[in-house]
This record gives structure tokens, C-alpha cells and sequence, in this order.
């Protein structure tokens, strides 16, 4: 039995989700065992999976004496058991580390100073979409992954000590859910993380959250309701990102005048951001000096540090290239010519 772990898991469930290989059902496996098949196996039985020249497969195993000198794969000792549900079953002979593991395994490996990866990594799995070069986008729209409170269920199930495990507790707290793309995601830390860590310190907004046109509103819109990207309904402060690609057709541009001007008629504050309202520092302190205003808070004086930590972290969270920083944010290259033989 090869079981995957890591950032081989992560590529796995990348894969996965942008359908690239059926989803497999879940399976209640408790106990790490030895592996005994190797990367051929997991070539024959997957082939979707993108091991050939971007990544080694990482590999669970039970006892020190498992591991096997290979410059093929790397190894990771498992000893301690793990809790049911922590692994899903992709064939007879290939078996993959739950959604909920992925992440306590990310946490591990990337630490305090990989934090940011790991909100990224969160809020892609409890997001709607998934990272994959393949697309135009550099992500595809899909179902989320798992859940906050999955999460914080299976850390529950954990033994005191687990390694990631407290990190991973943090970083589900500090992230959203129902994201919809890699910048919304962006957008939400910049504005929510403490100002220590470089963000504005703003109250957390609903990610995605639908708008239900009231039957006054009918009359407006063909629409029933509106999904808006960051939403403080407290205050009744909407924040859109409109992304090159998705918002630049002439149909979309209109659409969203239109869709923004009902919702600005029923009462609604909506600030806009673009590429450009994040291209540099200056420009994205007078985006967020538009987002306090809006929701009738006025903006701090952010002391020098937290100033050099907001200009390091919009650099990390802005810059397209970062993704490709860490295992855990690099996505995946589908193999199209397995596309155009039928494999995928």
C-alpha cells in the first residue's frame, strides 16, 4: 500500500478538483503501513498526477526501517496513529491523505515562517477553486474542499503535541471560507490580518455571501439575488476585486455596472478593487482608506514596522510569482498529452 502525503497530497487533491481524476471515496484508515509499491504504482494507477519532473511523491511510512533509499521519493515517518477519516482511498494500492491531514501536514512542514502559504493553502481548500497553471485564470472554479469546523474536528481528534497542529488551529481562524479566487483570497488577508502581520486589522466580511433582492427590489433586476465577493452586512459595505480576464469583456463590464448600481439603489456601499488598486504600496493604502470609510471607521496611524510589514506582505500576496515560493502554493501543470490520449 503507497500512501501519499505532503505536497504530493496537495498536488493530489489539485488534480482532483479541477477533475483532471475522478474523486475518490473516502476511507476510514487508521494505521500507517508499509509502503509496498513504489512510484510505479502510483504512474500506473494515476496518471493524471503531476510527478513526472515537477515533484517527488512523498510517502508515509510506519518505522524508520520502511524508508527506502530512493532519489525517486521522499519519505516521511508516521509513527504515531491518526485519527479515522484521516486518509481517502484513490485505488486499491494508492492511498492519499484526507483534505483535513493535507493541511495539519502543510503546517508542519512550512512553520511560523511559512504562515502566510498555509492561509493561502487554507482558504484555497475552503474555498471555490483550486490552483492549476493549466487554466487562463491560473485557477479553476470548483466545490470547497472541506470546511472550517471539519477541520477544527479533526484537530480535536488529536493528541496535545501533534506536530502543526496549534499552528494549523490559528490558521483556520484567521482565514475565510467560500472564497472564489486566489486574489479575493489575497484581499481578505490584506485587510483582515492584525497589523503586526502586516494587514489593515478590519473585521472579518463574508466571503461570497448572496444578496437577496427583496421583493420591492424585484422590479430592478431579473436576478433573485446577487453574490458579492466581501461583505460587511453590519454595515452594509460590499468590497468586489475585478480581475483582468473576468471583468473585461464589454457583456461582464456592463453586467456589473448594472449589478452594482442595484445594489447602490437598495442601500449598499460598493468600493472596487482592481490589478492596479494593489500594483504598489501608496495605492493600496488609499483602496483601504476607501473600504474604512465606507464603513464609517476611521483609519489608523499605523506605526513604522507595521507600515514595513504591510509593504512586505502586499508584496508577497500581489506578486503572482510567489505561488511558486513554496510546494504548498505552487499549482499544478496538467500533463495535456495524457489529456489527448484519454487518460484524463
Amino acid at each position: 500500500m503507497l500512501f501519499l502525503g505532503y505536497e504530493s497530497a496537495v498536488q493530489y487533491w489539485r488534480v482532483v478538483r479541477a477533475g483532471l481524476v475522478p474523486f475518490p471515496p473516502e476511507a476510514q484508515i487508521t494505521v500507517v503501513s508499509n509502503e509496498d509499491h513504489l512510484v510505479k504504482e502510483v504512474r500506473c494507477s494515476a496518471p493524471a498526477l503531476p510527478i513526472d519532473g515537477q515533484f517527488q511523491p512523498d510517502v508515509l511510512v510506519s518505522q524508520t526501517k520502511l524508508i527506502h533509499r530512493s532519489d525517486e521519493i521522499r519519505h516521511h515517518l508516521c509513527a504515531r496513529g491518526l485519527p479515522s477519516g484521516s486518509f481517502c482511498r484513490h485505488t486499491s494500492d494508492v492511498v492519499v491523505a484526507s483534505p483535513e491531514l493535507c493541511l495539519l501536514q502543510a503546517a508542519h512542514s512550512l512553520g511560523y515562517d511559512g504562515t502566510i502559504a498555509l492561509y493561502e493553502l487554507c482558504s484555497e481548500f475552503f474555498g471555490c477553486y483550486t490552483l492549476c497553471e493549466g487554466s487562463p485564470r491560473g485557477f479553476i472554479e470548483c466545490p470547497p474542499l472541506t470546511t472550517r469546523q471539519r477541520v477544527i474536528d479533526f484537530l480535536d481528534k488529536l493528541p496535545n503535541g501533534t506536530n502543526g497542529r496549534k499552528l494549523l488551529r490559528f490558521a483556520t481562524g484567521r482565514v475565510g471560507e467560500n472564497s472564489r479566487s486566489p486574489r479575493e483570497t489575497e484581499c481578505f488577508l490584506a485587510m483582515t490580518l492584525p497589523a503586526r502581520h502586516g494587514g489593515f486589522n478590519l473585521s472579518r466580511p463574508v466571503m461570497n455571501s448572496p444578496i437577496l433582492l427583496k421583493e420591492a427590489a424585484s422590479t430592478l433586476s431579473c436576478d433573485d439575488y446577487y453574490l458579492v465577493d466581501l461583505f460587511w452586512e453590519d454595515r452594509g459595505v460590499i468590497f468586489e476585486y475585478d480581475g483582468e480576464l473576468d471583468h473585461s469583456a464589454r457583456d461582464r463590464v456592463a453586467r456589473d455596472k448594472e449589478r452594482r448600481s442595484v445594489l447602490a439603489s437598495m442601500g449598499y456601499t460598493v468600493v472596487v478593487g482592481t490589478k492596479d488598486s494593489v500594483s504598489d504600496d501608496a495605492a493600496l493604502r488609499r483602496k483601504m482608506a476607501q473600504v474604512f470609510k465606507a464603513l464609517g471607521i476611521r483609519m489608523p496611524s499605523f506605526r513604522s514596522e507595521e507600515l514595513a510589514a504591510q509593504e512586505s506582505l502586499r508584496r508577497t500576496l500581489f506578486n503572482p510569482s510567489h505561488h511558486l515560493d513554496s510546494p504548498f502554493t505552487t499549482p499544478i501543470v496538467p500533463d495535456f498529452a495524457l489529456v489527448a490520449e484519454g487518460y484524463i
